[in-house]
């Protein structure tokens, strides 16, 4: 249960971390100028990056929002419930779940991190290794008590 922790707690920090950034060039005025790649920006034009937060602008009333808030928030949730109820349909279910709600918060942080970005940055990258750290986890956790049932049946 310590990798599945750890896995957590990474993709909790990773939400101080901005996720992506963006650049582009502004001239004197403020106003945004295109600059096509491996141009030189015109004479007196400003490179502006833009870093994004996963929740720089968070809305209690979108329910978007909070979906977002699930795709970083479940794994924790997941832990308590698998303290509290070790065994019994509950349990089973969350088990049943976690493969299904990895798979979606990689898919919520891809995009986070790409959607009108220009690059990823270390928030996405902490997010990634704690879900791949809580996967790995889980497997591992969820054979162990295959083995051990297993066993008892037979």
């Amino acid at each position: 249960m310590t990798g599945k922790l750890l896995g957590a707690l990474l993709l909790l920090v990773s939400l101080a971390f901005p996720m992506s950034t963006c650049s582009y060039y502004e001239d004197a005025e403020g106003k945004r100028i295109e600059v096509a790649q491996g141009e030189t920006p015109p004479e007196g034009a400003v490179e502006v990056i833009s870093r994004s937060y996963a929740f720089e602008d968070f809305h209690p009333l979108d329910p978007g929002d909070w979906v977002r808030a699930l795709a970083f928030a479940w794994p924790i949730l997941a832990i308590a419930t698998l303290r509290l109820r070790k065994r019994g349909a509950i349990a089973m279910g969350v088990r049943v779940l976690e493969p299904a709600l990895i798979a979606g918060s990689i898919f919520a942080v891809h995009f986070i991190s790409t959607f009108f970005a220009d690059r990823r940055e270390i928030g996405a990258y902490l997010a990634f290794l704690g879900l791949g750290i809580y996967a790995i986890s889980t497997i591992w956790v969820d054979v162990a008590l295959y083995r051990k049932w297993r066993e008892r049946r037979t």
